[in-house]
Formats: C-alpha cells, structure tokens, sequence
C-alpha cells in the first residue's frame, strides 16, 4: 500500500527519479486516521473507470500524465455543469482511449518538461475537439 498526503508532489517525484537514490521531505502520516479503514475489491460496476488500470503500461509513462489531464479537463466541465456525470466517466473513458493520448503508453518520463509538454498536448487537444 502507497499512502501519502493528497497532493502529485510525491507521485512526481517518483516518477522523475524512479530507480535513483533520491528522497523527498514530506511531512509524518497520522496512521490512527487509518485504524477502521476497511479495505475490498473497487466494484468495476460502480467505478467504471477502474478500467482504465488494465491500460496503464509496466514503466512510469507520459500516459499518466495524459489521463490526468483527460480527467482535469473533464471534471472541470462538470463542475461548471457544462456535461452530466455520465458524460463525465464516458468521456474520460473514451478519450483515454484515442490514439491522439494512448500513444504516450510508450513514452517514458524523463524530465518535468516533458510532463509539461504532454499536458499542454492533452489539454490543447481537448479543447480543440471543443468537447
């Protein structure tokens, strides 16, 4: 189990120096908040978009970076009600799915600048496709 304070601070930090001997200061857990955490198997019924898991590549790629920005444009349409929750899930579904985003499976993180550039992609994309 991964747990940590929930902001990308950490999951980016570990995406840029995956198999090097770097740490990162962050602040200590507050476990007992933990103590009655039950923990089952996500129903892929009530969480559809758990299927996009079987998509995500063996290595840290700019995919995760693409599916959070799919996620952000969305979500963010929702918030402003422009979209219904149901159009929320499909949508993410969908375009995590299109070639133009799921081609960055197979590109690797290297730098915070790439990171970068495949958001400004995803989020120009989208907005070009004015969905």
């Amino acid at each position: 189990m991964l747990i940590h304070d929930p902001n990308m601070k950490i999951p980016i930090f570990n995406s840029l120096y995956i198999n090097q001997d770097k740490k990162i200061n962050s602040k200590n857990l507050d476990l007992s908040l933990l103590n009655n955490l039950e923990l089952s198997t996500p129903s892929i019924k009530q969480f559809p978009l758990i299927k996009i898991l079987k998509h995500l590549p063996e290595f840290n790629s700019l995919y995760e970076t693409a599916l959070i920005t799919i996620n952000d444009f969305f979500v963010n349409k929702f918030l402003e009600k422009k979209i219904t929750y149901f159009l929320l899930l499909s949508n993410i579904y969908k375009f995590s799915k299109s070639p133009d985003f799921y081609k960055f499976t197979k590109i690797p993180v290297k730098n915070i600048s790439d990171i970068n550039k495949t958001r400004y992609y995803v989020s120009s994309k989208l907005k070009a496709l004015s969905v």
